[in-house]
């Protein structure tokens, strides 16, 4: 399935602003500026559909079950898709590298066609899946990225 005259923006953070384990002032300063950003974005872009690279085992090894992307989505009363594969799926569809797991994404997002679509991933992905996005015909905007990297530095690893 093509992408083919597909809307997709993509927003690149750290992956502690997915979540709301390991909650730290800076964090929770960081999550509102963050929740912002994507309520504005999703706004001004006519968004219907939040999707995110993350799941609820990330969510479970996060220590929460709290996503930021799917609690602004259900704010905004928008769809929410969490597109990254769980354990059991890699395993499945034999995903071994990031380029597997973006082709995954892909495959999850040629479902919902009917979506205009705000992606999160981590900053480490926005330019391999927005080229794989070309690759496919999507028209791709770049948002933002590098959200979160203040809370990195703080210790709160990414997952």
């Amino acid at each position: 399935m093509q992408m083919v005259g597909r809307s997709i923006s993509i927003v690149g953070t750290s992956h502690a602003l997915q979540h709301h384990g390991a909650m730290t002032a800076l964090k929770l300063n960081s999550l509102i500026h963050f929740r912002f950003h994507l309520i504005s974005t999703a706004g001004a872009a006519e968004i219907t559909l939040l999707a995110e690279e993350f799941s609820e085992y990330s969510l479970q090894i996060s220590g929460t079950d709290v996503s930021t992307v799917r609690d602004v989505a259900k704010h905004l009363h928008l769809a929410h898709l969490f597109a990254d594969p769980n354990p059991g799926l890699r395993i499945r569809f034999d995903i071994r590298t990031d380029r597997d797991r973006e082709k995954f994404w892909l495959s999850q997002l040629e479902q919902r066609p009917e979506e205009k679509i705000l992606f999160v991933c981590g900053d480490d992905h926005v330019d391999s899946f927005a080229s794989l996005l070309r690759d496919r015909g999507a028209e791709v905007e770049i948002v933002s990225r590098g959200w979160g990297r203040e809370v990195e530095s703080e210790g709160g690893a990414p997952i």
